[in-house]
């Protein structure tokens, strides 16, 4: 028989999985437990009660799915977001922003059902949340003031796009090009055009279709066009000048200057905008009278929101070709248009948006990459200043980046600048499940992970350097991943485990090491969905499938990877979180029965329990806080309406009330109140390896005679062999004034246990009192048989 102390100073390992009740071989195990329920692992060693949850407000409706998202401009201005069965619902300032008469919540319409909302993507930019949905077009969610949102369908500028079609027997003729200028790109002669050269001056063209315009120095050589506009339409008039200057002039007479005045042209580029007040004839001159050829070439004035009918040469629309974009090229001029109306699979009305060609046939044409026919993406991140796309039916292993700081720009080039779309190479069909900015851009897909980036891994990425290569084959679920430092951290397909993809320099590559395999009970039922507390603590929450909220304390830097259970009087259905000052704030919808119904709740965790006095700790769910004048009757409760529960009034807890009428009576006054419901913090440790004589004390009976519990500003602790026989352990002392609480305690709680023998020698800490708890270290006086 020995008699040893043992000391167990760090938890940071969570809790254990019951299969790794005979692991004692491992480090780990001396940091961790079998039982840890509301409690946090901290990264200093120790574990801290679970602070409360407060109560903000009852989401709209109490039978279908929510969702919360976190809408964050900056640190100081933070929302959270209720997307529900089309609607989405706003909080900010630990609170519901109402309408502009303060009568009821404000809201706005939303596209998405209840059935859509674990579907849904987002990635923001300043004021604009861009959403993403396999069945949606992709929409944007834009503030203008605290009651001003509105959402929209995105309106993409010429693209994203399949490949152009190969086969030239299927071709598009568009009944209107939807370009005001008649042959302004000069490709045959002068068609459309009238001349209005003085002789000896002259015009022709050269082998490149420019309009050269031949000067003699004293005559005009020029060229004129007429045009219909409409009132109040401003118009866009582009062209190119190969040799300048060439005098413009644009009027509402023959010959006149009313719109554009006589502007001398240098050789370039060159743009205009024009607004007639008046709908009639526009007059449009080039000409100079310099001993010179000047030329111009491509003049462009759109028509505004010209409607033609494409005709297909075999059958190629349908009816969810609504909305999609259609590139058309005739030649060298390339124009687009949106799909307005279905006629037949051969006939389509569309909506012109840059300019045709032509109105002739040509098989040079590409289909946009979404509509309700092809699907739409499913994934949507930023990175390196372009929007990326991720995965959608028709495409899902394809990425699409919008062109450089233009976020909604694709139109197709090859420049450096340009949209990039790139089709990851695999021997499976695995569809893209997130996307997420890193290093590299990291893609999940149903079948393992990638990363995208430049050839040079210095370079920025291009569409001429962008290549992809998979660097793990786990396969991740459809939850957005939370990024910590230079990790992400993602729940693979099955939804059992967390993973930690972290580039590996001495692999030179990414690996995803499985965060969950010391704690696999604890990921039972799947995650549903995650949000990452940064500060204080790093903590990544999650809800599990059964509705149990889960946490994870991580830093990789520490070596801390603690898993910890938190049960509720409810479930925990949705997460997300916000900045809220010096710390992040979880929110959370919760499912509760109330009065015998159900109801879902919108609460948010209260702040961590640090520095404050000791009345203003709040460790009750759901709760409310009342601070004034002393009061015995507490009312505003309606959210807990016939429920018993538990209350801290000035720091001393008073007797479990039931909520009727909306209130509770105390037993005497009070001016800090706090109100809500019960949960209970639970350490067990794990099965201690300390006091073998010849060998391990693992099987041979023990008897833990003396237990001193380390806390830090902590106040109650009952302590025993299980719950059937807890006993208190007291901590008034006579120097405590009657008729207040007990204050606070820093140091060594010395148990006097009572165990008996057992093989195990394990007992449990509980803390069941709306009162804080940090435990240090556990210290351990036991004496092991040596069978």
């Amino acid at each position: 028989m020995s008699k040893v102390t043992y000391i167990q100073n760090s938890l940071t390992g969570g809790e254990f999985s019951p299969r790794l009740g005979g692991r004692t071989d491992l480090e780990k195990y001396a940091t961790g437990a079998a039982r840890l329920e509301n409690f946090i692992t901290l990264p200093h060693g120790g574990i801290t009660r679970r602070p409360g949850t407060r109560f903000v407000a009852a989401a709209k409706f109490s039978d279908k799915a929510v969702r919360l998202i976190p809408f964050q401009f900056s640190a100081s201005q933070t929302y959270v977001l209720e997307f529900g069965d089309q609607y989405i619902r706003f909080f900010a300032d630990e609170g519901q922003v109402l309408n502009d008469t303060g009568s009821a919540p404000y809201e706005i319409e939303s596209p998405y059902a209840a059935d859509d909302l674990a579907g849904l993507s987002f990635a923001q930019s300043a004021d604009v949340l861009y959403i993403v949905h396999q069945s949606h077009p992709p929409m944007k969610l834009s503030r203008e003031g605290n009651t001003d949102w509105s959402i929209d369908v995105v309106e993409f500028v010429d693209g994203p796009y399949q490949d152009e079609n190969k086969d030239a027997s299927i071709t598009l003729t568009p009944s209107a090009t939807g370009e005001l200028i008649t042959n302004g790109g000069f490709d045959s002669n002068l068609n459309g055009w009238t001349d209005i050269s003085t002789s000896p001056s002259a015009i022709e063209w050269d082998s490149s279709g420019w309009c050269n315009l031949i000067g003699d120095g004293t005559n005009i050589a020029g060229i004129k066009q007429s045009f219909p506009v409409v009132a109040g339409t401003e118009y866009p008039l582009t062209f190119t000048v190969k040799a300048g200057p060439v005098s413009m002039m644009l009027g509402t007479t023959d010959g006149g200057g009313e719109l554009i005045a006589q502007t001398a042209c240098g050789t370039g580029y060159q743009t205009f905008k024009f607004t007639p007040s008046a709908s009639g004839t526009a007059y449009l001159r080039f000409f100079h009278t310099a001993d010179a050829s000047m030329a111009v070439d491509a003049v462009s004035c759109p028509q505004a929101n010209v409607t033609c009918t494409l005709v297909a040469s075999k059958d190629l629309f349908d009816a969810k070709h609504v909305g999609a974009l259609w590139r058309i090229r005739h030649n060298s001029t390339v124009g687009y248009c949106k799909i307005t109306s279905f006629t037949d699979p051969t006939h389509a009305a569309a909506t012109i948006l840059e300019p045709l060609g032509a109105t002739t046939a040509t098989s040079t044409w590409r289909e946009g990459a979404w509509s309700d026919f092809r699907g739409y993406p499913e994934a949507v991140t930023f990175h390196e200043g372009r929007l990326w796309f991720g995965g959608s039916a028709d495409q899902p292993q394809t990425v699409w980046g919008s062109a450089s700081s233009d976020y909604e720009n694709f139109t197709p080039g090859a420049d450096d600048a340009d949209p990039v779309v790139v089709e990851l190479s695999s021997s499976q069909i695995n569809s893209i499940r997130w996307l997420r900015s890193g290093r590299v851009l990291l893609i999940g897909t149903m079948g393992g992970e990638w990363r995208m980036g430049s050839v040079d891994s210095d370079a920025a990425l291009t569409p001429s350097s962008a290549t992809a290569r998979q660097e793990t084959t786990y396969g991740s679920a459809a939850i957005s991943p939370a990024q910590v430092g230079g990790v992400v951290l993602f729940v693979q397909r099955s939804g059992r485990k967390l993973r930690e993809m972290a580039y590996d320099y001495n692999q030179g590559g990414f690996t995803a090491a499985d965060l969950s395999i010391l704690a696999e009970h604890i990921t039972a039922g799947g995650i549903l969905d995650m949000a990452y507390v940064q500060e204080p603590d790093s903590i990544l929450w999650c809800v599990r499938g059964d509705g149990v909220l889960i946490g994870f304390t991580y830093n990789r830097s520490e070596q801390v990877v603690g898993w910890h259970r938190h049960p509720m009087a409810g479930k925990a259905l949705a997460v997300c979180s916000i900045t809220a000052g010096d710390h992040d704030q979880l929110w959370l919808v919760v499912e509760r029965t109330v009065d015998g119904q159900a109801a879902r709740y919108i609460e948010f965790m209260t702040p961590p329990f640090d520095n404050q006095d000791q009345e203003d700790g709040i460790f009750l769910d759901c709760s409310l806080t009342y601070k004034g004048d002393k009061a015995t009757t507490i009312s505003g409760l309606e959210h807990l309406e016939g429920l018993a529960v538990d209350i801290l009034g000035d720091g001393a807890v008073m007797p479990t009330q039931t909520v009727a009428s909306g209130a509770v009576k105390l037993p005497h006054a009070c001016s800090t109140v706090h109100v809500g419901l019960h949960y209970d913090s639970v350490l067990q440790p794990l099965r201690i390896e300390a006091g073998g004589d010849d060998g391990t004390a693992q099987g041979k009976l023990k008897r833990v005679t003396k237990v001193a519990v380390r806390l830090l500003r902590s106040l109650g602790l009952r302590f025993g062999r299980d719950e059937d026989a807890l006993v208190d352990v007291p901590f008034r002392t006579p120097s405590d004034p009657m008729g207040s609480p007990p204050a606070l305690f820093t140091g060594d709680k010395v148990i006097m246990t009572g165990l008996d023998y057992s093989r195990d020698g394990q007992f449990l800490i509980v803390q069941d009192k709306p009162l804080p708890m940090t435990i240090l270290a556990i210290i351990y006086e036991l004496t092991t048989n040596t069978i």
